[in-house]
């Protein structure tokens, strides 16, 4: 299956769904037809997922929380889900999911998320409802005999193996910036352990297998030291990453398309900060929804912003443009003689004439 733009004689342009059989190409579906280049690119993106359900696949991008986020090529939302705070993640993902399906009238998702989804429960729920997921996988949690065949292999960049668990597939991959940032960081965790046993104010909170406490060896009464060779240890699984998968498709595959998540993580992270969709200081339901409304929209203007930066190849992200927008000053004033009310921009730099010249 493939996309064909067909430009018609009234200017406008047709956005089309079409399937190559032996020597012909045949239409499968007539997406619809674009007037302007936003409406071009929004044709596109409905094609692409379109094509998604024609072949019986989509990829449904979460995070357990209260927003769920439907990612295309760049990211951007299309929906999202309100439940109460108190439900449990495990009563809300498939609701979420089947609320998706019959808004959007796409066939089973692929689901992709990080491995807070890992949990036996929500495993369990994907399969009786017979649902595809590529959740991160936490490899040092896996059965010791797993762990054992992992640590023998030599993968290499860009050569990912395969393992079974009870899980599913297990895709284990290496990278090298992956390993870089590991080591970096349990050396971290390693001089901020050594600054509290040297200091001696090692206090109750930190006696616990959490982070790079691990590290920590009681011995006697209360003798507290650093287990260096539990640390050298942990070396072996830098640069290892897993990824758990019911679906059929290829490594390299699977590993892609949880490559997107950054999309999601990057959206909750701006909801959260920037547009502070938490804490709800409201008690009634339509307040509540309202205040989410706004912010989910707020995020995909965001989004917009992006597009039209990267259409215009205007090298600053979304952050900077806010900020240099936010600096334009505008003078009004009125003519003495037909007291007519005026505009002028003063003086703006040449980032923001790029800004204000920017067309939707």
């Amino acid at each position: 299956m493939f996309i064909r733009k067909k430009r018609n004689k009234s200017g406008s342009v047709s956005i089309q769904i079409l399937t190559k059989i032996g020597r012909k190409n045949e239409l499968l579906k007539a997406v619809g037809c674009a007037k302007t280049y936003r409406e071009e690119e929004l044709l596109v993106m409905l094609a692409k997922t379109e094509m998604e359900r024609l072949s019986g696949a989509s990829f449904l991008f979460t995070e357990p929380d209260d927003l769920v986020v439907e990612n295309f090529e760049y990211g951007y939302p299309i929906g999202y889900e309100i439940f109460e705070g108190n439900t449990s993640e495990t009563k809300t993902l498939i609701p979420v999911l089947e609320s998706f399906q019959e808004k959007f009238k796409i066939g089973k998702p692929i689901i992709v998320a990080d491995a807070a989804l890992l949990s036996q429960k929500n495993i369990n729920a994907l399969l009786s409802n017979k649902y595809e997921y590529i959740p991160g996988g936490r490899i040092k949690n896996e059965t010791n005999e797993v762990k054992t065949k992992i640590a023998v292999l030599k993968i290499e960049q860009g050569k990912p193996v395969e393992l079974k668990t009870n899980k599913g597939r297990l895709v284990v991959s290496y990278s090298h910036k992956r390993a870089h940032n590991d080591k970096k960081n349990r050396q971290k965790g390693l001089k901020r352990l050594e600054k509290k046993v040297q200091s001696g104010k090692l206090s109750k909170e930190h006696i616990n297998n959490r982070g790079y406490n691990k590290y920590l060896k009681i011995t006697g009464e209360a003798n507290i030291s650093i287990d260096y060779d539990k640390y050298e240890a942990d070396a072996k699984w830098d640069g290892l990453k897993g990824f758990v998968t019911n679906t059929k498709l290829a490594r390299d595959k699977v590993i892609e398309n949880y490559s997107q998540l950054w999309q999601v993580e990057k959206a909750f992270r701006i909801s959260k900060t920037d547009l502070r969709i938490r804490p709800v200081y409201h008690r009634l339901k339509n307040r509540i929804e309202a205040h989410i409304c706004i912010c989910f929209a707020a995020y995909t203007l965001y989004k917009e912003l992006e597009r039209l930066l990267r259409q215009y190849k205007i090298g600053i992200s979304a952050e900077k443009a806010i900020e240099e927008i936010k600096e334009i000053r505008q003078l009004k004033y009125v003519l003495p003689k037909s007291r007519q009310l005026k505009t002028k921009i003063l003086k703006p730099t040449e980032k923001q004439k790029l800004l204000l010249s920017l067309k939707v």
